[in-house]
């Protein structure tokens, strides 16, 4: 069940609830105690905050957008209450008539249980391009996603934009301490390159080609719809 508040012409409140069960099969490295951590029935309630300042010329974005989201999770077989608190903040900005400045800004943080089902994941359609398909997770997140978006050339129909990225960003391992967000093996930092064609006749409709390299000589491929951000 869900409700939805307008505040204003760009702000709205979002509060639900909802009853989900989770069950998950054993494997040979899990403990006998793993599945009476995770599985069961789970009463969820939810509150999102969306403050939308952004303004659309086709694909250049101006202007800013924040989403607040907090989560409880109550087990209804046990007492083993899961809370997360997870903020997205997004800025752009036009310099001249062709360059589309692009920052993304997202933070998180959870109960800290140590359990391989924590809710921030480290993945290159997610956060890090470059980084690999779940390489991680953790109980806190912290990405900073920042792009130089340039119109290659722009038509009645289509257009072409080339963009220069870096992505950062650092977790708190499950069970972990906050000095994990310090330590270099928690770090994950890529740069790269993206080609996007863009059909300007619907909205947020385009090919990405996502390159991501970082300083460790790891790299990968993205291919995706719409912008990453």
């Amino acid at each position: 069940m869900n409700a939805v508040r307008f505040l204003s012409f760009r702000e709205t409140l979002d509060a639900g609830i909802g009853i989900f069960s989770e069950r998950f099969q054993s494997r040979d490295f899990l403990t006998d105690e793993f599945p009476a951590i995770v599985q069961g029935d789970r009463l969820l309630s939810k509150i999102i905050f969306k403050s939308n300042h952004l303004n659309y010329n086709f694909f250049q974005v101006t202007g800013f957008y924040n989403q607040l989201n907090i989560e409880f999770i109550h087990s209804l077989d046990e007492v083993r209450n899961f809370i997360i608190v997870f903020n997205e903040f997004r800025y752009f900005k036009n310099i001249g008539n062709r360059l589309n400045w692009a920052n993304r800004l997202r933070i998180g943080i959870a109960t800290n249980d140590s359990n391989p089902f924590a809710p921030f994941v480290l993945d290159s359609y997610l956060n890090i391009r470059g980084v690999g398909n779940r390489v991680d997770r953790g109980t806190g997140s912290l990405v900073i996603n920042s792009e130089l978006r340039y119109t290659l050339f722009d038509g009645k129909k289509l257009a072409g934009q080339g963009v220069g990225f870096i992505d950062f960003g650092s977790w708190r391992k499950p069970g972990g301490d906050f000095d994990d967000f310090s330590k270099s093996e928690n770090m994950r930092a890529f740069s790269g390159l993206v080609v996007r064609l863009i059909y300007k006749r619907a909205f947020d409709t385009m090919l990405r080609i996502d390159y991501g390299y970082d300083y460790d000589k790891n790299a990968g491929w993205i291919i995706g719809i719409g912008q990453y951000f």
